[in-house]
């Protein structure tokens, strides 16, 4: 098989896409760029995805592309002399990888018999556990663990070709064998044992329970005869008591007739009577009323006080707004004025005359006394005019304040009143309507009559308590006479109580009887338990045998391993340590292995081995590669590719250069991919082999890591 061509949306991958050559392929790139994503994609599209993984390190987890994406995956492979494109897609999110398509590369032609479990070991040769174990190397993976399917596959190559048996299967099996007939205290042959046991122990048992079962039945009969025949003789005995049990009933039917006719005679007299709870109530409510009736009074009180307020607060209004009404500042002022100009005007006509009369030297005189006058009575009148207005305002300002109060006391009193009036308004008409209900109950008590209507109430409270304690007497006259009727016949108490006792001891036996039969019924028949303690017995025996012949066999099997050990740890030791030489340049030329591929090596100047965990990690590497790869050269088809993920990262550079030309001699007969995150491996090549190998990039762009 040789690897054209991957594409895989799968982990950080995106439709990206390597394309591979024959011989060997150098991919070199960084951690984390990818490297390991490739492989795991290769994987997968030959194997399948394993989709019953849980937990975060199940590769349909890990590898769930981060672009989220569907995970999806195309290989072009040549194989078998076809040219095949193998596909994986996403069709459901639970199935992921789980679509599967196989064709001829160009064609729509699918490839008979090629299916999504099979791709794997049609195209490789190997299924996957050799796979993995084989051509599959990885730095961290270098170690082999052993595996049923590879050691059928070198088993197969150095004995007789057949790769349907294992050992390690083999022995599993005969163990499974071996447990499952004993297995500390499982097994069949365990549980034969503890059956064939508990057989002998229930034949025992019924050995025991049938005696018990013959003394209780004998128990059980003689109890009957007694319980008979004390039956007969309390018989003889209830009829004496029959004609004094009559005459006690007879009596007591006199009583019950007393009774019911005392009750009949007080029901008539509470006809027309309200019920107890009626009656309790109207007690309650007339001492309500009485409170009622001193709330009305005091709120009748309340409207009588506010409405005399209401009329003193009116009164005074009116009073003020009359004088609020009287004559006005500015007639005073109008008058005052007039006064002064006629002053004035009579001065003037006297100041004429004067002129005229006086002689011209006591004009000037009188002149000067005129102005005078005008000039002091003038500004003395403006003064009094001034002085009277500013009293008229103030005074005015005084009533209208006076007013204005007068008017919020005439309010407030008019509020209080109507506010007296409608409580007033309601406790009445509450009051009227209790009062109503209360005297309705009682039709001959005069309305408004509250302490008789309480005696009314008391008397038929107390009429209710003598009917109660009549029909409770008339009850129990009653319940005694059915008592009386329902008494069984008179016995004789002697005989009475050992009826009793041996009507129990009965009961008992009967219960014990009962109990000991089940458990016989249960256990089943003495003669079917002997018949099949036999046949465990005789099965015991066989697989007896049949234990002893397998672990006979398991010694067969182990021994018979041990001789196809020494044929195969030589030879695949042989192969190994031709390699491991190539890869140290001589200095191991010794490897040994074990059968569980257990790995020790020695130089050629030391007699001894030396195990592989006594190795520098550098060294035990090169060792885990070269068996590896001779693994691969034992179980691997020719043309089979060798996939190598950072398998020479511990490798020292001399010995580097020595696995890298070991590996361009094998890519002339193998594909063989190389993935790695050093650049030494590319410098070498590129200086010893030219031209002989390929290069193959898949950096990705910074925005998919």
């Amino acid at each position: 098989m040789e690897i054209k061509r991957l594409t895989g949306t799968f982990g950080t991958l995106e439709e990206d896409t390597i394309v591979l050559s024959p011989g060997l392929n150098l991919i070199h790139a960084p951690n984390e760029s990818g490297k390991s994503t490739w492989c795991a994609l290769l994987r997968v599209m030959l194997y399948g995805l394993a989709t019953r993984a849980r937990g975060a390190a199940a590769d349909k987890n890990r590898y769930a592309p981060w672009s989220g994406k569907a995970m999806q995956g195309v290989l072009e492979v040549t194989a078998n002399g076809m040219d095949l494109t193998i596909t994986r897609t996403t069709q459901r999110a639970n199935a992921p990888m789980g679509a599967f398509s196989a064709l001829r590369t160009g064609t729509a032609d699918p490839v008979p018999n090629l299916t999504a479990a099979g791709c794997g070991e049609f195209l490789t040769g190997v299924p996957r556990e050799v796979f993995e174990r084989s051509a599959f190397i990885r730095q961290s993976g270098l170690a082999i663990d052993q595996d049923p399917e590879l050691e059928r596959r070198i088993a197969a190559l150095i004995t007789s070709g057949e790769e349907d048996t294992s050992y390690i299967e083999a022995s599993e099996r005969l163990k499974k064998q071996l447990n499952r007939r004993r297995h500390n205290k499982t097994g069949l042959l365990s549980q034969l044992e503890r059956e064939i046991q508990d057989l002998r122990s229930a034949e025992d048992t019924g050995s025991q329970l049938k005696r018990q079962l013959t003394e209780a039945r004998e128990t059980v009969e003689d109890l009957e005869g007694q319980q008979k025949k004390l039956e007969r003789q309390m018989a003889l005995q209830a009829q004496e008591g029959q004609a004094q049990a009559d005459a006690r009933i007879q009596a007591q039917e006199a009583r019950v007739r007393e009774a019911e006719e005392t009750l009949a005679a007080l029901k008539l007299s509470a006809a027309g009577l309200p019920d107890r709870s009626a009656l309790e109530q109207a007690l309650g409510g007339l001492s309500s009323l009485e409170a009622s009736q001193a709330a009305v009074d005091r709120a009748a009180a309340s409207l009588a006080a506010a409405e005399q307020r209401s009329a003193d607060a009116r009164q005074r209004l009116t009073e003020l707004e009359v004088q609020e009404t009287g004559p006005s500042s500015e007639k005073a002022d109008r008058s005052l004025l007039w006064a002064l100009l006629l002053s004035l005007a009579a001065g003037a006509a006297a100041g004429a005359a004067a002129a005229v009369l006086a002689p011209d030297f006591l004009l000037p005189a009188v002149l000067g006394a005129l102005v005078l006058a005008a000039a002091v009575s003038v500004p003395l009148a403006l003064r009094r005019k001034r002085a009277g207005r500013e009293a008229r305002d103030s005074a005015r300002a005084a009533r209208t304040q006076a007013v204005t109060q007068a008017r919020q006391t005439d309010a407030q009193a008019q509020t209080a009143l109507s506010d007296a009036r409608q409580l007033w308004e309601d406790l009445s008409s509450n009051f009227t309507r209790s009062s109503q209900a209360i005297f309705s109950l009682f039709p001959k008590v005069p309305a408004g009559d509250l302490e008789a209507a309480r005696q009314a109430a008391r008397e038929g409270l107390a009429l209710h308590k003598e009917m109660d304690e009549a029909e409770s007497a008339a009850a129990q006259e009653r319940q005694q006479l059915a008592l009386l009727r329902q008494a069984p016949r008179q016995e004789a108490q002697p005989l009475s109580g050992a009826l009793q006792q041996t009507v129990r001891d009965l009961h008992t036996a009967q219960g014990t009887l009962q109990y000991l039969t089940g458990r016989m019924q249960a256990l089943g028949d003495p003669a079917q338990l002997a018949e099949e303690r036999a046949e465990k017995e005789a099965q015991h025996q066989v697989l007896t045998g049949e234990y002893e012949a397998i672990r006979l066999a398991m010694d067969t099997l182990t021994e018979a391993n041990a001789q196809l050990q020494g044929r195969f740890s030589p030879e695949l030791g042989k192969k190994s340590a031709k390699i491991f030489a190539k890869l140290t340049n001589a200095k191991y030329n010794k490897v040994l292995l074990s059968r569980e591929l257990a790995v020790s090596a020695g130089t050629a100047e030391e007699s001894v081995v030396h195990d592989a965990l006594q190795l520098s990690q550098g060294t035990a590497d090169q060792l885990y590669l070269a068996v590896r790869l001779a693994i691969c050269d034992m179980v691997l088809p020719p043309d089979h590719p060798l996939i190598l993920d950072d398998a020479l990262t511990s490798f020292d550079d001399s010995r580097m250069e020595a696995a890298l030309s070991y590996l361009m001699e094998l890519s002339k007969q193998r594909q063989i991919l190389l993935l790695t995150c050093q650049e030494r491996e590319g410098r070498y090549l590129a200086r010893a082999f030219p031209g002989q190998y390929h290069t193959v990039s898949f950096l990705k762009q910074e925005s998919k890591i």
